[in-house]
């Protein structure tokens, strides 16, 4: 994959990829967020989906089964676990995964709740959809609010038109048992096959041929840093639901396969950084990147986000501390009275966060310095602090320092 490669799209079945995320197929990289859509969310989508509205693009990108380059999970409601994905899943989804997931939970009603305390099972009237009123023909119920007989193939679905979307999965069996249903009164049942079964069965099909539009990118190596920035640019730029993902969440799932768990060291450190504790309404969800920053920094290697994913798993775990440690030298010298502090009695004085991890990847640079040359760094470090608070050096996302 080359940032010089144009990607088009193409349609593509919709429903295909729903059952590939149900069998594993079709997985999410580890960092994706949870779902986060709303009973009334699915609905609308469904409602979209049903009228053949678009429903905007997809983005996805082919791996290697067996040495994908993040950890890996399965849709929500999918048991599937991460070793079981990983053999099985040859391609991951990149956008989309709150329309994937939403149409995996409507159609295979997992037994999770969807944000709320018991799951929800959505239905289809299908007078009203057959009549063309598909914006009341979705509707859903709370799974302990459902009769049983709701749910089951029977009586009550035939009579009343009204039937689970797990259903439509396998729709010749149902309207076949509704055929059998009709069968009782002969009249009704040719009635029904002459005038009705095979518009139903055109609308009901349509549906399942769906297509959206698809974008592909070319699989991937593991082990190829420059695809994996491309990718982390990618993600950078993609905010499908709000929520922005960094290269923290990114480096998380590079890491994890190997032992390391960011997401550990990240709560070990918001509990015990006086930085934290003292800075408590500053948004701590900025500073996991600038931590990130800091390790590169005392490292010797580039800062800028697309590089940060490949930090080396090598030897993490003591430079993540040795980060947070150093991180707290800073905040002590930042809010320090003393001659060699910076004087930041209150946080609302504190001039820019990106200054820390520099501040802090310069002092552990200091003492790696012999005693004559710790005196002068610490005077080279004031200057340089002052120099950059008056000049405004760090007042937008410079990441060249």
């Amino acid at each position: 994959m080359s940032s010089h490669t144009s990607v088009t799209p193409v349609n593509t079945r919709l429903f295909p990829l729903v059952k590939e995320a149900g069998e594993g197929k079709l997985a999410l990289p580890q960092f994706q967020r949870s779902c986060v859509w709303r009973p009334d969310d699915v609905q609308e989508l469904l409602v979209s989906v049903f009228k053949q509205y678009f429903i905007g693009s997809l983005l996805l990108i082919d791996i290697d089964p067996h040495s994908p380059p993040f950890a890996l999970r399965a849709v929500e409601g999918n048991n599937i676990s991460e070793q079981a994905l990983q053999g099985i899943s040859s391609r991951l989804l990149l956008d989309g995964q709150q329309r994937i997931t939403s149409l995996y939970y409507a159609f295979y009603a997992p037994d999770i709740p969807l944000k709320g305390k018991y799951p929800t099972r959505f239905f289809i009237d299908l007078k009203k959809f057959f009549e063309g009123d598909v914006d009341n023909a979705i509707f859903y119920k709370p799974k302990n609010r459902c009769k049983q007989h709701e749910l089951e193939v029977g009586d009550w679905q035939f009579e009343n038109l009204m039937v689970p979307l797990k259903e439509l999965l396998d729709w010749s069996r149902w309207s076949g048992a509704y055929s059998y249903w009709l069968a009782d009164e002969k009249d009704r049942l040719a009635e029904w096959i002459k005038d009705q079964k095979s518009v139903w069965d055109k609308k009901i099909n349509s549906v399942f041929n769906y297509d959206t539009s698809v974008l592909t990118l070319s699989r991937i190596d593991a082990n190829n840093s420059y695809q994996l920035e491309e990718i982390c640019t990618i993600f950078e730029k993609l905010n499908s639901t709000g929520v922005k993902l960094t290269v923290f969440d990114l480096l998380t799932a590079r890491l994890y396969p190997k032992g390391i768990h960011l997401d550990e060291l990240w709560n070990e450190a918001l509990k015990e950084s006086n930085i934290f504790s003292q800075f408590d309404r500053i948004d701590k969800s900025a500073f996991d990147v600038l931590i990130l920053r800091c390790i590169a920094l005392m490292r010797g290697v580039e800062i800028k986000s697309k590089a940060l994913i490949n930090l080396s798993h090598e030897n993490f775990n003591r430079d993540w501390r040795r980060a947070i440690r150093y991180f707290d030298e800073a905040h002590t010298r930042l809010t320090s009275l003393q001659d060699d502090g910076f004087g930041v009695f209150d946080q609302k004085w504190l001039p820019y966060t990106t200054m820390i991890p520099v501040l802090a990847a310069l002092l552990a640079r200091r003492d790696s310095l012999d005693s004559f040359k710790k005196a002068q760094a610490i005077q080279a470090i004031q200057w340089w602090y002052w120099g950059a608070v008056f000049t405004g050096r760090f007042t937008g996302p410079v990441l060249t320092f």
